[in-house]
């Protein structure tokens, strides 16, 4: 199943969602192949081995293993094809497919939840795993997804009533926001990703898809100043915000020092 490239500037995409965020008050963030994870219930957190831990049934329902449980020797068996990872609560030791391994963490209970260290399990399971520190988010890509970005075609998705192109070639990042989720005028619609140095992309086809996407349905003119400020050859040393609104629509730029630019779209 085509999934959305969601690979975007790490800092804009929880700038520009939550304009009012402090870094100190970021939630820790796990996306799997582009899509966040929500957790209801138990929460990830960092351990005192600066390791992510997570909740067992994440495996299971975001990475897609099959999760066995031994409560007696506290013993987790995970299997994805035919990979097979076992591992002991309070044990830095654990076996990957017959063969003795260890790591600097270890599974671990807490709240009467298990929980298992994100990046050795990921990586066993044959995903790859990068974390952000800056905005407190985890990036896993699974064999599937990365492998399946080679042939993709373009398609095109309905966002909020805007048509986007994905798998277009330019990598222009694009993001769904959260406002179906919390129904609130402070939640965005879009989040669009615009890097210069980004492999294999096309900065200025990124500004083109921007463009086609704005003129859907924001007013014209308002619409041209944005263009002409994101075209606009910049010397920042720090990043610089701007506003553009009409009757239904505010959109917020932002511009970074190293060029890339977000944009984000919110109704009035």
């Amino acid at each position: 199943m085509k999934k959305l490239k969601i690979t975007f500037t790490l800092f804009l995409l929880i700038y520009l969602l939550v304009p009012t965020l402090t870094y100190a008050a970021l939630p820790l963030r796990v996306v799997v192949d582009g899509e966040r994870v929500l957790f209801p219930d138990a929460q990830p957190f960092v351990d005192a081995s600066n390791r992510v831990q997570v909740p067992i049934r994440f495996v299971s329902e975001a990475l897609g293993a099959e999760v066995g449980w031994d409560n007696e020797t506290r013993t987790a068996t995970l299997k994805q094809g035919k990979k097979t990872m076992t591992l002991v609560v309070g044990k830095k030791e654990y076996d990957l497919d017959g063969k003795k391994q260890s790591m600097d963490s270890t599974a671990m209970l807490k709240d009467t939840r298990t929980f298992v260290p994100l990046r050795f399990v990921s990586e066993g399971l044959g995903a790859t795993l990068k974390y952000d520190k800056t905005i407190n988010t985890v990036y896993i890509s699974t064999p599937e997804y990365t492998g399946s970005t080679g042939d993709d075609k373009v398609i095109i998705k309905d966002m909020y009533g805007f048509k986007v192109a994905l798998f277009t070639g330019s990598e222009l990042n694009i993001d769904r926001g959260d406002y179906d989720e919390y129904g609130t005028k402070n939640r965005a619609l879009l989040i669009l990703g615009l890097a210069k140095d980004r492999v294999n992309g096309n900065y200025e086809m990124q500004i083109q898809e921007v463009e086609d996407i704005l003129r859907q349905k924001i007013k014209s003119d308002t619409v041209d100043d944005i263009m002409k400020y994101i075209r606009k050859e910049k010397n920042l040393e720090e990043q610089e915000v701007k506003w553009f609104n009409d009757e239904t629509y505010r959109v917020r730029v932002i511009a970074l020092p190293s060029g890339d630019t977000g944009v984000g779209i919110w109704y009035q």
